[in-house]
């Protein structure tokens, strides 16, 4: 079933996920904004899918709680029938509280279908799966919050068709149902099956919002291929301290990029402004064309967890403290391209930076984005990218790419390699 949407309302509660998502509906020809929750005349209207990030994931839960009630509220008022609650992959945040407010906030039922196979998370009896084995119970996780009972969809009748997903939706109409899921064409298959039964309310993470907007969109527009404008500079700032994200710097470092590293004990020392002003002062004396601005987790993220402890900080903390320096390198990088990666520090920086709404235009690589801003800014392309996504080679690819498009670069099949190295 098709077309029976104008677009769909997502609420996310980080701008690197919901961006993710973003990427994945306008790949497949449809636009897509990226909205911080503000009032609704400064975001667009339908026929656009919106995006809008409540930056809840480390709040109390009742604040929490009362931004997704908030974003819920302004897309019915923009009249959205199909709404989705983006949740962290790895059930990071206030996953069961803002489950609970979104399924409090729409009557009729609600599919949660939590698998994300781009980075080989799967749903099996309620049960998350990991590529090193058994995860979370999410049935179990959710049970506390949500009212009623939670009907698990199994694998064996996903696998059976959307017809088959839709008749078992019926038998339980009015439910709360989390759905098993291993590849994309299971999750295609069960959202697929629920639009048929009539279902308007959804939560998953990235993979579930292309199959939603399969099932509910008019076909798209041929997307076609963007084309990222001229830039001569690329600038990373990495927040995240997975050990993907380590692996993708080394190589970008690898590739020719210049280094940054943010002095993480003078940050927590709270000598912020002067360590923001080297890192300025750093990324305007680059001639390198790629930078990358990044704390060395391999080797600080003890302190940083000892800190974090003993002063009872969240990750939202750790990246407040850490905004001004990366803001400040790109301030001091205009013309740049900038790839923004791990999601608290990056809707931090975008709040320093004034950076209110990004429009999508399709992906880089998955779950990556090609944005611009909504209005002019000085960097005339943004990636986005949550921390444990993508290959190790994923930045430095994504470099060559964007460097390629300069009048002064060679053209011609994407290397890594066509990084020029750092002078001397």
């Amino acid at each position: 079933m098709t077309g029976i949407a104008p677009a769909i309302g997502i609420v996310a509660d980080d701008i690197t996920g919901g961006a993710a998502i973003g990427a994945e509906i306008a790949s497949m020809g449809h636009a897509v904004d990226v909205v911080r929750l503000s009032p609704a005349s400064q975001r667009p209207t339908p026929p656009h899918t919106v995006i809008v990030e409540t930056g809840s994931r480390y709040l109390p839960p009742d604040e929490s709680a009362r931004r997704v009630q908030e974003a819920v509220a302004e897309m019915r008022r923009d009249g959205l029938p199909v709404l989705m609650k983006k949740i962290d992959s790895t059930l990071k945040g206030n996953v069961a509280t803002e489950l609970a407010a979104f399924a409090d906030s729409r009557p009729g039922p609600l599919l949660i279908a939590p698998a994300c196979p781009e980075v080989g998370l799967a749903l099996v009896g309620g049960r998350q799966i990991t590529r090193r084995g058994p995860g979370a119970d999410v049935a179990d996780l959710l049970a506390a919050s949500l009212s009623g009972r939670i009907h698990i969809l199994d694998l064996e009748t996903v696998r059976r068709g959307r017809d088959a997903v839709a008749g078992w939706l019926r038998q339980h109409a009015g439910s709360t149902v989390l759905a098993d899921s291993e590849t994309q064409a299971d999750l295609d298959e069960a959202a697929a099956g629920a639009a048929a039964a009539g279902v308007l309310s959804y939560a998953g993470t990235y993979g579930l919002g292309r199959a939603l907007a399969a099932a509910f969109l008019e076909p798209g527009a041929a997307a076609a291929q963007f084309s990222p404008p001229p830039v001569d500079r690329v600038l990373v700032l990495a927040g995240s301290a997975s050990d993907v994200t380590a692996r993708q710097i080394r190589e970008l470092v690898l590739a020719g990029a210049e280094e940054i590293v943010v002095d993480i004990e003078a940050v927590l020392q709270g000598q912020i402004k002067p360590e923001a002003r080297r890192a300025g002062l750093l990324a305007s004396a680059s001639e390198a064309k790629v930078i990358v601005v990044h704390t060395a987790p391999g080797l600080t993220q003890e302190r940083v967890r000892r800190h974090c402890g003993q002063h009872g900080w969240t990750e939202r903390d750790l990246a407040l403290s850490l905004a001004l320096p990366f803001a400040e390198a790109a301030r001091a990088a205009e013309g740049a391209a900038v790839y923004f990666i791990g999601g608290e520090t990056t809707g931090a920086i975008a709040e320093l930076l004034g950076l209110q709404a990004l429009t999508v235009h399709g992906e880089c690589t998955p779950a990556v984005p090609w944005a611009t801003t909504s209005t002019p800014s000085p960097w005339p392309v943004l990636l986005t990218k949550p921390g444990a996504f993508g290959t190790d080679r994923a930045l430095a690819e994504a470099a060559d790419l964007l460097l390629r498009h300069h009048p002064g670069q060679r053209r011609g099949p994407v290397h890594a390699g066509h990084i020029s190295p750092l002078p001397g």
